[in-house]
């Protein structure tokens, strides 16, 4: 083995550890609602398929060349079902590793929510193209599992499978909510009540939370700083939040130039919800 190559691996063994380790401490939020939400009868209830996730994004030499790729820490798909007027939203099942870039269809009626996914080709193309007796599996177990419409009962809170007839019946276009609508409603829900609880997914001091608020490179994640202002910050009493404002602008003044304007910019919203608290 050549001296330059052996150099080459040893290199990468040293800085193996940096480059799967070198994560923020910072968690970043985010959800993602399935363009299949639905109506049910009266409109007073939506049905929805909901993504939430919590990652930490890539620092120091993990970033390298390209950014690099942010840590996962947290990631659920589930059923929700809001109610707009009274902005009550609850968790109905979690639907695990369901398959979101499929074709979702789904239909509200009463109590029942009849939802479907239709693969993006059909079954049987998909298991003439197994290359392996494991893809072969994989797509034997999936259309098992995903050939036959799910139905939800929001009485017993159960699951089972219905026949496809039933699924057409019940289901109409007509009834999709409009998405960007949606979102817009869900912004004044806790995000507690999406899943998205602080110190479930990442646990740590709720002094270190308050710090991320404070300090957080350009701001960061919007929906953080949402959900320490509701899950850490709001229990405070009105003295301490006020402090927390004169930390933020502390801060402020002890930078120059474009790092205190770009704080400034990044800050507006963190203000915005501290007063909300007062």
């Amino acid at each position: 083995m050549s001296f330059l190559k052996l150099r080459s691996i040893l290199l990468v063994c040293l800085l193996l550890p940096f480059l799967t380790s070198c994560h923020s401490d910072y968690i970043s939020l985010d959800y993602k609602i399935h363009h299949s939400a639905v109506w049910n009868n009266n409109h007073t209830r939506v049905a929805l398929i909901l993504r939430t996730e919590a990652f930490r994004q890539a620092g120091g030499i993990a970033r390298f060349p390209d950014g690099g790729i942010a840590k996962t820490v947290f990631t659920e798909t589930a059923l929700y079902l809001f109610q707009p007027e009274t902005k009550t939203i609850y968790k109905a099942a979690r639907l695990e590793s369901f398959p979101l870039l499929w074709d979702i269809k789904i239909a509200f009626s009463d109590s029942l929510v009849y939802y479907c996914v239709s693969p993006p080709t059909d079954w049987d193309q998909q298991l003439e193209n197994a290359k392996t007796e494991a893809d072969s599996l994989r797509v034997s177990n999936m259309k098992k599992t995903y050939f036959d419409p799910f139905v939800y009962n929001d009485r017993t809170k159960k699951i089972s499978h219905v026949d496809a007839s039933i699924f057409s019946e019940m289901y109409s276009e007509k009834d999709l909510a409009e998405l960007q609508s949606l979102y817009n409603q869900i912004k004044e829900v806790p995000l507690a009540d999406l899943g998205l609880v602080l110190q479930k997914i990442y646990p740590k001091a709720d002094r270190e939370y308050i710090n991320d608020f404070i300090y957080s490179a350009k701001g960061g994640s919007p929906l953080t700083k949402r959900a320490i202002a509701e899950q850490i910050i709001s229990p405070l009493s009105k003295s301490e939040i006020r402090n927390i404002l004169k930390m933020i602008d502390d801060y402020k003044e002890s930078l120059d130039g474009f790092e205190k304007q770009s704080f400034e910019l990044y800050s507006e919203d963190k203000i915005e919800l501290l007063k909300k608290l007062l």
